[in-house]
């Protein structure tokens, strides 16, 4: 049993070694391939193939302005109606990474007909996480999830009025106002101030509809129901999650989505809708574990369906007996 363990070690340890050496030798022919594709470019290879699959070597090698300068031109290349087809869209993703791309003006300026290809709010919510992440006016509004809650305590609150003013002026008015709101929330839940930050979710979600947000659904209705008191956000929130089940609803997430609408249900005073919201996320628990068995799920080790299907029987039997499922303090 010894020298079977010694044999199991040794060949993780072999393992260990190798995937840095592996990584190191990708990375190697990773810049080899850019570096000659570079000197094709250089020396006038204008191919639209080409162009397209150079700009992905070069975003992949991390020179994004050289990625940025062969997209524009393999988008030259292409038919007006080629633009917004699936994939251009596709290969845009991969190489725009703030608003000063090609592709970043692409999304913003055609909209409507990526959306016919990609689904509705497609190209919004893309185009809103671009000026979120690498606009100037509100990359900085950003938290960091690392920093303790001592030293946000210190965090002045940025000038939303003045921010959607100059995004209004450097894009349009709707987008300043959409992608402000939706950066408020966030703000607000990084730092804990739950009533804010569920004025400024349900707000964003009345204004411009649940399809169009890159606010966590879930995340955010369970941070609702943990912290809101008031009938008529629960409500709200529980409505919000409900058009997930409408959209494309993921059967490995179904389980989840229905626990945080009968929680929801139930906090706002309806029992009956909130139980049988309960029993759909334990029947989608028992054909998940039938999936799955008793693996980890959502990349977290520790979580597993037996042990969602365990949390949501106790929620039922809560409900079923009138207790909080909630903390009471």
């Amino acid at each position: 049993m010894k020298k079977f363990y010694c044999i199991i070690l040794g060949l993780v340890a072999g393992i260990v070694l190798f995937l840095p050496l592996y990584a190191q030798n990708d990375r190697q022919d990773l810049h080899q391939r850019y570096e000659d594709m570079l000197t094709a470019y250089s020396h006038g290879n204008r191919d639209p193939e080409f162009l397209k699959t150079f700009a992905l070597v070069a975003q992949s090698a991390k020179h994004h302005d050289i990625a940025n300068d062969a997209a524009k031109e393999y988008l030259r290349t292409l038919a007006k109606d080629a633009i917004s087809t699936k994939p251009t869209v596709d290969f845009l993703e991969h190489v725009t990474g703030n608003t000063a791309d090609v592709g970043f003006e692409v999304l913003y300026r055609n909209s409507a007909d990526i959306d016919k290809v990609q689904g509705e709010g497609f190209a919004e919510r893309e185009v809103d996480q671009l000026i979120r992440d690498t606009d100037e006016l509100l990359r900085h509004t950003q938290l960091s999830p690392f920093a303790s809650l001592a030293s946000q305590a210190t965090v002045a609150e940025p000038d939303w009025n003045s921010i959607q003013e100059k995004l209004a002026h450097k894009y349009d008015e709707i987008t300043a106002s959409r992608t402000v709101l939706e950066a408020k929330a966030l703000w607000y839940a990084g730092m804990k101030k739950w009533q804010e930050f569920t004025t400024s979710a349900l707000s964003f979600v009345r204004t411009y509809g649940p399809s169009e947000s890159n606010l966590k659904i879930n995340d955010s209705c369970w941070n609702i129901f943990l912290h809101s008191m008031d009938k008529e956000e629960l409500t709200a929130a529980a409505i919000w999650i409900q058009g997930s089940f409408d959209h494309n609803l993921d059967a490995d997430y179904s389980d989840v989505l229905f626990d945080t609408y009968a929680n929801l249900q139930y906090k706002a005073g309806n029992k009956d809708e909130a139980i049988r919201s309960e029993t759909k996320a334990i029947e989608a628990d028992k054909a998940l574990i039938e999936k799955y068995g008793d693996k980890a799920i959502r990349n977290l080790p520790s979580h597993t369906f037996p042990a969602e299907l365990t949390y949501h029987q106790q929620a039922l039997e809560k409900m079923k007996h009138d207790e909080p499922t909630w903390t009471t303090n």
